[in-house]
């Protein structure tokens, strides 16, 4: 079964139309926010954080994260989830009101840039869980956690968290946490969701098997799952005919994912039109995958004349599938850059110009986010 079919097409409904868990969107202004933190600044405001997280960040209690070498992003969301009380902690909530953004920012840049917290470098038999974390379990709708996570548990932009190296206990907490539902800032629910079906015992090992990760390496290995696996995309397209990335394997394929009401989508769109009829006879290849109603989307396609074929996700599908092709905001618009061997070259959130992705095209990033990982 491939993933990206199969738990797409079993994943609850409701848990991705639920209210939005965060009130932080990532918009450009608040990504160049967070980017642009002044980490001096930040280290002086994290005096008052000290007593639990101590001086870098590395906690103090098993009970505590450890912030140092945390996504900036994820905690800069985090700080202002207890600032407008979409997530609860009495003691974080009357800290964190007291914060602006830029202090938030600033924050984030200093811990971010902390040497992380040393595994805790316990012995222990992972064989247990690996199967979670490397294959998921589909018969539960339970994808992998290191799709989301990491290959090493080193978090993913834009805010999936680092969960290597962090203590055990606050790891097990959190899971239970998000399985009762007293967290619950978690986009979509897709935590929630995961969480409600593991066993304390399942927890238990999940949390011990990252506790003992260092971010560079593994506790130990289990057999991997081809890479079609976890990235191959097949979907319908306007006509009800199945559609497989793998036909234009051998093209360099610019694969963008866009919505009928996002304006900067609607802006791309008639860019990445002329991409194709530019570049098409060279071996460029866009494939668009629409992400909300069909109609709306036809009615799209026609009005600008697109020259590329369409590919067809059900709405309340969508999330999922961006989260498994690397967009963790499950914010659009957001185009891969596959080269013809199937190598992940690039990935972006948000419009691109296009002299900006003809320069992609032409010389993607030499050591880009995703060079080791196939598509197909």
């Amino acid at each position: 079964m491939r993933w990206i079919v199969g738990l797409i097409s079993l994943l609850p409904a409701a848990g991705l139309q639920a209210a939005p868990a965060t009130q932080v969107a990532w918009t450009k202004e608040t990504l160049a926010l967070v980017e642009g933190g002044d980490p001096q600044r930040g280290k002086e405001l994290a005096k008052t954080c000290a007593s639990c997280h101590g001086e870098t960040g590395v906690g103090l209690s098993p009970a505590f994260p450890n912030l140092a070498g945390q996504l900036a992003t994820y905690l800069y969301r985090q700080l202002r989830d207890y600032k407008d009380g979409s997530r609860q902690n009495p003691i974080m909530q009357g800290l964190a009101a007291g914060l602006s953004d830029q202090d938030m920012a600033d924050l984030a840049a200093f811990y971010s840039r902390q040497a992380p917290a040393e595994p805790a470098g316990k012995a222990g038999d992972f064989q247990a869980v690996l199967a979670l974390i490397e294959h998921g379990d589909s018969k539960r709708i339970l994808p992998p956690c290191r799709v989301c996570h990491g290959e090493n548990g080193q978090g993913e932009r834009i805010d999936t968290p680092r969960l290597a190296g962090q203590p055990q206990a606050y790891l097990e907490q959190t899971l239970r946490a998000y399985r009762d539902g007293s967290r619950h800032n978690d986009v979509y629910g897709r935590m929630r969701e995961i969480a409600k079906q593991l066993s304390d015992e399942e927890i238990q090992r999940l949390a011990a098997y990252y506790a003992n990760l260092a971010p560079t390496s593994r506790v130990s290995l289990a057999p991997r799952l081809p890479t079609t696996e976890t990235t191959a995309l097949a979907l319908l397209d306007f006509q009800g005919q199945p559609r497989r990335l793998s036909e234009w394997r051998g093209k360099k394929i610019v694969l963008n994912f866009w919505s009928s009401g996002c304006q900067e989508c609607l802006i791309e769109l008639p860019q990445l039109g002329e991409i194709q009829k530019r570049y098409g006879d060279t071996g460029i290849q866009v494939v668009g995958v629409g992400l909300d109603d069909p109609q709306k989307l036809a009615n799209v396609v026609r009005s600008l004349d697109l020259p590329y074929p369409i590919l067809l996700s059900p709405p309340e599908q969508s999330a999922f599938l961006l989260r498994q092709w690397g967009d963790p905001s499950a914010a659009v618009p957001f185009t891969v850059l596959i080269e013809p061997d199937g190598r992940i070259a690039f990935r972006h959130i948000g419009r691109l110009e296009a002299e900006d992705l003809a320069e992609l095209i032409a010389h993607p990033p030499a050591s880009g986010l995703d060079n080791a990982l196939a598509a197909y």
